[in-house]
């Protein structure tokens, strides 16, 4: 445990240090948060409604899915994922402990969205701190999850950018950060359920803030339960394989991990 600790400790430290971890992490989720949240209260007074749910959401999903995948194909492409191997580090340490250190700086930057967006923006607050705080640790855990999974089955760092921007800019656009899913199109509102985005805002809403759900919560719970324990199981059965394929089939593996979610088009 105390190796573990370490290793943790030095990933949460580097990742401060490495300039595209840092501009990840904070620089761009909290710059486009200021920006937007100086603007759309302007254009829209309806805006302040969803500022603090959707860009706590936008914070870790930027940290995890944009950020996470190309460390982890470094990792595996400089050699250390096998040295770390054959010194007798566990694989679910190597895959699991970066995912815990972007984990814990996706919730710092999603607390200071939170802190700003209601005292300078006078954005609504969560009524349910608890609440608030719980779903924002499922969406670490889901984001990280699936993060993890496009570092693990990319085979370059470009694949992994393709795989992660084909799931960041959906979440953006269609998974209720940038507008309600309400608003969308009935095919495009039952396609937006593939997306963690769309359930988690779903879950501020009904147990965060009160709001009525459009849905039954524990549905969306078990459904982003389910896709994070899937891409964590995935992703370590695929890392502990020494044999990269260079196919593209490979990536489909990142897929299979949003089943759960996809399911959940039936009951919507």
């Amino acid at each position: 445990m105390s190796a573990m600790a370490e290793h943790f400790r030095v990933e949460l430290r580097s990742m401060l240090r490495h300039p595209s971890q840092l501009l990840l992490s904070y620089l761009f989720p909290l710059g486009f948060f200021l920006f937007l949240g100086a603007v759309m209260p302007r254009l829209n007074p309806n805006a302040t409604a969803t500022l603090v749910p959707a860009f706590s959401l936008f914070a870790i999903l930027t940290g995890a899915i944009l950020g996470l995948p190309t460390p982890l194909v470094e990792l595996r492409r400089l050699g250390i994922a096998r040295a770390f191997r054959v010194i007798g580090v566990p694989d679910r340490s190597t895959v699991g402990v970066p995912a815990a250190a972007n984990a814990a700086h996706g919730l710092l930057a999603a607390t200071a969205v939170t802190v700003v967006g209601v005292t300078v923006f006078q954005a609504d607050a969560p009524r349910h701190l608890l609440a608030y705080g719980l779903v924002l640790l499922l969406a670490a855990f889901v984001f990280t999850g699936l993060g993890t999974l496009i570092g693990v089955v990319s085979n370059d760092a470009r694949v992994s950018v393709l795989w992660s921007q084909s799931l960041f800019l959906p979440s953006m656009l269609l998974g209720g950060l940038m507008m309600p899913v309400t608003a969308l199109p009935e095919g495009l509102r039952r396609v937006s359920s593939v997306l963690p985005t769309t359930h988690l805002m779903r879950l501020h809403d009904a147990l965060a803030f009160e709001r009525a759900p459009s849905s039954a919560p524990w549905v969306d719970v078990l459904a982003l339960v389910a896709t994070g324990a899937l891409a964590y199981v995935i992703a370590l059965r695929l890392h502990a394989t020494e044999e990269r394929s260079a196919s593209g089939l490979r990536g489909l593996w990142a897929l299979v991990a949003l089943v759960p979610l996809a399911a959940t088009m039936l009951q919507s």
